[in-house]
């Protein structure tokens, strides 16, 4: 997602939802909501850098990454967040140069337009599309 108006984004992730090929990597189709991976971060047991990280898990702030726009959509229930967390456990294996045992700790983050927010936006679509009309005297 990029700033922008709130229409413009809705309708480009929607485009890229529709042709999805990797749900852990793009925008997809959840029913009528769009979820969009946003980030993933990997802390590794083995690696002390690793066991010596923080990563911030607060909830994503919308007005701060996408402008205005996204804060009223998310006041509203139409614009949310969530952060997932999962571990994979490996084992030490020389050939691949591993050399203990250790465990991945996967940190995701996604977005989701809403429902509500598609509907709105027919709405708004169809608003301003008579609004032109009646504005060209059509």
């Amino acid at each position: 997602m990029r700033r922008g108006s709130s229409l413009k984004e809705f309708r480009r992730q929607a485009k890229d939802a529709d042709v999805c090929k990797d749900k852990k990597k793009d925008a997809h189709w959840d029913d009528d909501a769009i979820i969009v991976p946003w980030n993933e971060e990997v802390l590794d047991s083995a690696w002390p850098y690793s066991r010596e990280s923080e990563i911030d898990v607060s909830p994503l702030n919308f007005e701060e990454v996408f402008g205005d726009w996204a804060g009223n959509v998310a006041r509203l229930g139409f614009l949310t967040s969530r952060v997932s967390h999962r571990e994979v456990e490996y084992k030490e294996d020389s050939e691949r140069h591993i050399d203990e045992d250790g465990v991945l700790s996967i940190y995701s983050w996604t977005i989701i337009i809403e429902a509500p927010c598609r509907q709105l936006c027919d709405l708004l679509e169809r608003s301003l599309g008579s609004n032109k009309s009646s504005k060209n005297g059509t």
